[in-house]
């Protein structure tokens, strides 16, 4: 929740934002977790096929897989996306 106390620290409405996109992922981990699977088993699923995918991007794009930048841009993409769809919707934040 710090993350969200920061993103209110930028900007309201890009906090607002964040704020929505956490309540979505909390409501997809409810959902994952009444899967007759174990809600760890199908978390693992889920990172190692992102896991892959991103190695599979990297790939395609012919570059070196740098798991840390890629651990930070996990952290940013959010935020960043975010804030590209506030520029097209006309929002200010």
């Amino acid at each position: 929740m710090a993350s969200i106390v920061y993103y209110f620290i930028m900007s309201f409405t890009l906090g607002l934002g964040m704020l929505i996109v956490v309540a979505i992922t909390v409501v997809g981990i409810g959902w994952l977790d009444g899967l007759p699977i174990p809600l760890w088993l199908s978390s693992a699923i889920l990172l190692a096929s992102a896991f892959f995918a991103m190695l599979g991007g990297h790939m395609v794009e012919g570059e070196k897989a740098q798991l840390l930048a890629d651990l930070q841009l996990v952290m940013i993409a959010p935020a960043s996306l975010l804030a590209r769809l506030y520029r097209r919707l006309g929002i200010s934040y």
